[in-house]
């Protein structure tokens, strides 16, 4: 059994993102460079771009619905 071997992190992220922290990780770094607007005229702070990969995965791996998401990560509807 592998899963007794993992990091309680790995397995929260295992069970909610349906891969490892690490690789979360990764994905954020690699997005990051794209997540910086030059724009000034933004009415609302930027979210955390790992806030965002986190809910595109998780709609991924789960399939949830727009209202089911606005409550777990609260954030507004315009953003899932």
């Amino acid at each position: 059994m592998w899963h007794t071997t993992l990091k309680m992190k790995d397995m929260k992220f295992l069970l909610h993102y349906k891969m490892n922290f690490e690789i979360l990780n990764n994905l954020v770094l690699e997005l990051t460079h794209f997540s910086h607007l030059n724009s000034l005229n933004l009415v609302r702070p930027q979210l955390n771009i790992k806030k965002i990969v986190a809910i595109v995965i998780y709609r991924f791996a789960h399939g949830s619905s727009a209202t089911y998401m606005v409550n777990q990560f609260n954030v507004g509807a315009s953003i899932i």
